[in-house]
């Protein structure tokens, strides 16, 4: 198993083979050049890279395509793991890939291509809506969430944004798109363009030593769709 302070800011997935073999999943999203007080979870380039050179010294890490081959095969070498990124943030060129390249490690980035080329997903719309809006509390009560959202610093700002995303993030596409948007609209925002990869951004990492994977066009969650 990782080190707890280790796997702390990331998710982590254990895979095990016929035989007992053991392969670490490591999930993140995005990699921050500060940290943010709106994304604890989320690691700063001094963090990554510190992780980064803790499995680059003491564990094999695989392309996660190869390792899912070998822990099939039972063929899987001790301290296996791979690291992969979820949604297809910008920042996992910009600031992830130099840090992966220097410790001579591959990654698998799961891309959701509806979101390329200055898209933002819906819990980034709630989250940037809120980060930037001015006043002491919001009613959002028309979307279903309870009470004026206090909103006077980092911690209530945190608990508003997984409050909406929380009443939202099950509604049917269009209509969390939708809420999201009457989000923006009512804390009056101007988000960013360049929270996701562009096109040319993809192909830059593409050709770089990490796989490109698929993630859903528009990130749905698969449980409330039906099976066409």
């Amino acid at each position: 198993m990782l080190h707890p302070c280790i796997v702390k800011p990331l998710h982590n997935l254990m895979a095990s083979g016929i035989n007992g073999a053991k392969l670490q999943i490591l999930i993140y999203h995005r990699v921050l050049e500060r940290k943010d007080p709106l994304q604890p979870g989320e690691p700063d380039t001094a963090e990554f890279a510190w992780q980064m050179a803790i499995l680059a010294r003491y564990f094999n890490v695989l392309p996660l395509e190869e390792a899912l081959l070998a822990l099939q095969n039972d063929d899987l070498p001790p301290r296996a793991a791979a690291i992969t990124f979820d949604d297809g943030y910008a920042d996992n060129l910009y600031l992830a890939l130099p840090i992966l390249e220097s410790n001579r490690l591959h990654a698998t980035i799961f891309v959701a291509p509806g979101y390329l080329d200055g898209g933002i997903m819906f819990n980034d719309r709630i989250q940037e809506s809120l980060r930037h809006y001015s006043g002491p509390t919001l009613d959002l009560s028309e979307l279903g969430v309870a009470g004026h959202l206090a909103l006077h610093d980092s911690p209530s700002r945190r608990a508003a944004i997984n409050a909406v995303i929380n009443a939202i993030k099950y509604l049917a596409p269009a209509a969390r798109a939708e809420a999201a948007s009457k989000v923006v609209e009512l804390t009056g925002s101007v988000l960013p363009k360049d929270l996701m990869l562009s096109t040319a951004e993809l192909q830059t990492l593409g050709a770089a030593q990490v796989t490109i994977g698929a993630h859903t066009m528009n990130h749905p969650i698969l449980a409330t769709l039906d099976d066409q």
